[in-house]
């Protein structure tokens, strides 16, 4: 077993110093992993200080002319040559024991998909972990749950997966794993991902490249396990909104006629929008299936900050 780590990024130079500074200090030296990272055209000082950086840890580089998220990480995993891929976000650093839980998680379960349990840094206090993270000193963060922000959004997967079976079964068995696992807390066996044919390219900006893959994922018969061990940290950074609800309008769009318009896509178009519930999302998803139905504690998982209810009536009628 070897784990290969997959970062993206383009120009977020200073999260990415945070993010690979504090990977470097969990991993150490392990023969059982290695880290690639891929540079999409960046127009800032990424590329030096992936010099200054692959100096003291070693990684594969790739570079790309600003292809896209999608195109990115495929570039980086054909660059790999692990068994087991971790896509990690240029915005992204890990919480104490991460590493050995995924990999203990991974030798016990190797054929699903491993899920981690991500939270939102406040962006409030964002600035002063970027700067720690470019002193020559820093060896690492402590933790970080006192500087977390409430946002469901990324707590999705936790409350999930803490779900219970309506009919009392045992075992958690989630029909809308898919739908949060993101790119930036998710680890797939290669050949899964090779058997999807790997993230699909016509995704250019932002999201949801990463559901749409693991849908295709769910679709082959994958399930997923969630680590709840395995913590994570998003640092928050500021978006532009207008790009954001435009690319998500395309992509979801383009989703739902690729997969010739499913009703678990059409569901997920209103969790995404704040219409229906965790629970009513995943549920739906189960009776689609074959599926257990399952009670999920209430999770507001909304993207209303980049989509509108009228934009989601426009795609149900189309």
């Amino acid at each position: 077993m070897r784990l290969s780590i997959v970062t993206t990024t383009r120009t977020k130079v200073a999260h990415l110093r945070a993010a690979l500074r504090n990977l470097a200090a969990r991993a150490g030296e392990r023969a059982d992993m290695e880290l690639v990272v891929v540079n999409d055209g960046s127009e800032d000082g990424t590329e030096a200080f992936l010099d200054a950086f692959a100096a003291e840890f070693p990684c594969i580089r790739v570079r790309t002319d600003r292809v896209g998220l999608a195109s990115a990480r495929n570039a980086g995993v054909r660059a790999s040559t692990g068994t087991h891929l971790l896509f990690m976000d240029d915005d992204i650093v890990l919480g104490e024991g991460y590493l050995e839980t995924l990999l203990a998680s991974i030798a016990e379960r190797p054929d699903v998909v491993q899920v981690g349990s991500l939270d939102n840094v406040h962006i409030d206090n964002v600035a002063p972990l970027l700067d720690e993270a470019g002193q020559p000193w820093f060896a690492g963060f402590p933790a970080l749950d006192a500087l977390v922000a409430h946002n469901s959004m990324f707590t999705a997967a936790r409350h999930l997966f803490a779900g219970t079976r309506v009919d009392g079964g045992a075992g958690v068995v989630t029909a809308a794993w898919w739908a949060v696992s993101t790119g930036g807390n998710l680890c797939v066996p290669r050949d899964a991902w090779e058997r999807t044919g790997g993230f699909d390219e016509h995704f250019k900006s932002w999201g949801p490249e990463d559901a749409e893959f693991c849908f295709r994922l769910f679709r082959l018969g994958y399930t997923a396990h969630f680590n709840p061990g395995c913590r994570l940290y998003h640092l928050d950074h500021r978006r532009d909104t207008v790009a954001t609800k435009l690319s998500l309008m395309h992509n979801a769009g383009y989703m739902l006629k690729k997969h010739g318009k499913p009703p678990e896509l059409y569901a997920y178009l209103e969790l995404i929008g704040g219409i229906i519930s965790m629970q009513e999302f995943n549920n739906r998803c189960a009776r689609q299936n074959g599926l257990p139905e399952m009670e999920v504690e209430e999770c507001f998982l909304t993207l209303k900050y980049v989509t509108r209810k009228d934009q989601l009536i426009a795609w149900k009628r189309a």
